[in-house]
């Protein structure tokens, strides 16, 4: 099966961009009156399935910029092993480099399964970052869940969102599922015995096994707080868990991206990412706190074989951005340390009863 452009007079444009528009407009409010770059939908690809329209159930959001070495076998991966019925947006912000080629050129010329029905691309004239382009994907279109991914996260595990959604039928109050760690709401007493033994073990042994064999293993969770998760430094090594770890979450105070599947419902409800303060990221660590202190709800992880290469993260380097940009780009930094309200003790002190009742693991029934 192959992408194919759509129509350019479909009013699916039309009303995408006039959801940007709007989009920029509540920004520039929110702000004190900061101007977002312009951005558009400039293309629509549709997979051609001999089947009937599938609503989809979950939107992605694929933010690139200046990722040409890379993006060609990350966006290959995305659209091999996503599992459920979607739709991606990729937001094209201000790349500087063949990004847009490369990405066009393998949208256009795949040809295989995948369950990404449909792929819209919009493309900015300035940068927008991580935050952002997430708001404006939720903007242009509909999904029960929304998956918040990265140009350097190779997604190779097909296993995750069927296990993810698993999770979510089973867990109410679920508002999101994180494949890279869970952070906690106080770390432990540095001076706890049993926590020292355990560290102590679990550093040695996988530095015994990266060494070895290039895999570090994720141990069981004996602490609530502590930081529980991927330790692993690709392409130097990479996490390996049992089946029986496979099947559980673990609960805990927020997630960082890497990737992480949001029911959509609730993350609107929270008011999608705080943009104006958060543009270079720690939106995820307010949604998840606020989440929990202001409507009951927790996050959790789930171990997965996605991965990042460390030495290839996505990249808004200054020496890629012209003079103008530059001075944009430290407008944008004014205007985030003017409006960033970090709430933190507030919300840790709020969501700690919620957060604490929790269990150190839930197994899911899929």
């Amino acid at each position: 099966m192959k992408f194919l452009k759509t129509d350019f007079n479909e009013s699916q444009f039309e009303s995408a961009n006039s959801a940007i528009a709007k989009y920029r407009e509540d920004f520039r409010m929110r702000s004190g009156g900061f101007a977002l770059p312009e951005v558009q939908l400039t293309e629509i690809y549709k997979l051609n399935k001999p089947l009937k329209k599938i609503q989809s159930q979950i939107l992605i959001s694929l933010p690139v910029c200046n990722q040409e070495r890379i993006i060609h076998g990350i966006l290959t991966q995305l659209l091999i092993n996503i599992s459920i019925e979607s739709t991606l947006v990729i937001t094209i912000d201000y790349c500087l480099d063949d990004s847009e080629t490369v990405i066009r050129d393998v949208i256009e010329n795949f040809d295989g399964q995948s369950c990404i029905s449909e792929i819209l691309l919009l493309k900015s004239q300035g940068d927008l970052f991580e935050s952002t382009c997430e708001n404006l994907a939720l903007a242009v279109t509909e999904a029960d869940f929304f998956l918040s991914m990265q140009a350097d996260i190779y997604f190779t595990d097909p296993k995750f969102l069927n296990i993810a959604l698993a999770g979510f039928d089973q867990e109410s109050s679920l508002l999101a599922i994180g494949s890279r760690a869970v952070f906690p709401i106080s770390a432990p007493s540095k001076f706890k015995v049993s926590y020292i033994s355990y560290k102590v073990l679990s550093k040695g042994f996988n530095w015994l096994t990266s060494q070895l064999l290039g895999v570090v293993f994720l141990f069981p969770r004996l602490f609530m707080n502590s930081y529980f998760g991927d330790i692993s430094s690709p392409p130097k090594n990479r996490l390996r868990f049992s089946e029986t770890q496979s099947q559980r979450i673990y609960p805990g105070a927020y997630l960082i991206r890497g990737p992480i599947l949001w029911r959509t419902k609730f993350l609107r409800e929270l008011g999608g990412n705080d943009d104006v303060s958060f543009f270079m990221g720690g939106d995820e660590r307010k949604l998840c706190l606020r989440g929990a202190a202001d409507h009951g709800l927790f996050v959790a992880y789930l171990p997965s074989q996605c991965f990042t290469n460390l030495w290839t993260g996505t990249s808004h380097k200054a020496h890629l951005r012209s003079k103008e940009t530059a001075i944009a780009f430290e407008e944008r930094v004014k205007l985030c340390d003017k409006y960033r309200v970090l709430e933190e003790s507030r919300l840790l002190q709020q969501a700690s009863d919620q957060l604490n009742k929790l269990p150190n693991y839930i197994t899911i029934n899929t």
